[in-house]
C-alpha cells in the first residue's frame, strides 16, 4: 500500500513539474532591448566610427540634435579629403586602406585614454589625482577571487592551471574572432 502511495506521489510530482516545464516554454521571450545611439550597454562610447562607419552624433556639424542632408554631404566630403593623402582628387584602395587603419588607431588610442581614466577615477578613492600605494592596496581583488575557487585564500597549483586552461581558451577563441573578421595577419 506505501509503495503504490509513493509511486502514485512520485508520478503527480513528475507530472506536474512536467506541465510547469512545458508551461514555462511556451512563454514568449522578451523583445529584444531598443538600441539607442550613444548608448553604452551596446558598446556605442560616444564620437567616433562604429562598427559600420561613423556614427550620427559626428555628422550632425552643428550639433543641434538634427542631421540634415547637407551635414551629411560636407561630412562625405570631409571623410573624403582625409582619405586622399596625396591631394590628387581621387582616393585609392591603398589610401582608404591607410585611412581605415589611421581611423581604427585613433579609437584604440581614445579608449586606451578613456580606460586610464575611468582607472585613476576609481582607484584614486580622495581624488587627489594621484593614487597612493594604500588606495592601490585597499582595492578589492575580484580577480585572485574568482581564481580561489576553493575560497582557502591561496591560490593552488590546480587552480592556477584552471586558470591558465581558460586563458588559453579565450586567447584561441579571440584568435578565431579576428580571423574571421579578417584584421589578423598570419603568423
Amino acid at each position: 500500500m506505501k509503495k503504490n502511495i509513493l509511486i502514485t506521489t512520485l508520478l503527480a510530482g513528475s507530472a506536474l513539474l512536467g506541465a510547469s516545464v512545458v508551461a514555462f516554454a511556451q512563454d514568449d521571450p522578451p523583445p529584444p532591448p531598443k538600441r539607442e545611439l550613444g548608448d553604452k550597454k551596446f558598446g556605442h562610447k560616444g564620437p567616433g566610427y562604429g562598427h559600420h562607419g561613423p556614427k550620427l552624433e559626428d555628422m550632425d556639424l552643428n550639433k543641434d540634435g538634427k542631421v540634415s542632408k547637407d551635414e551629411v554631404t560636407a561630412f562625405k566630403a570631409k571623410m573624403f579629403t582625409e582619405a586622399d593623402t596625396n591631394k590628387d582628387g581621387f582616393v585609392t584602395d591603398v589610401e582608404m586602406e591607410a585611412h581605415r587603419e589611421a581611423k581604427k588607431e585613433e579609437m584604440r588610442q581614445k579608449r586606451k585614454t578613456e580606460q586610464k581614466q575611468r582607472m585613476l577615477a576609481e582607484l584614486d578613492t580622495d581624488k587627489d589625482g594621484k593614487i597612493s600605494k594604500a588606495e592601490f592596496t585597499a582595492q578589492e581583488t575580484p580577480m585572485f577571487d574568482r581564481l580561489d575557487r576553493n575560497d582557502d585564500g591561496v591560490i593552488d597549483e590546480a587552480e592556477m592551471e584552471n586558470a591558465r586552461k581558460f586563458r588559453d581558451r579565450q586567447d584561441r577563441k579571440m584568435k578565431k574572432f579576428q580571423k574571421f573578421r579578417g584584421d589578423q595577419t598570419e603568423d
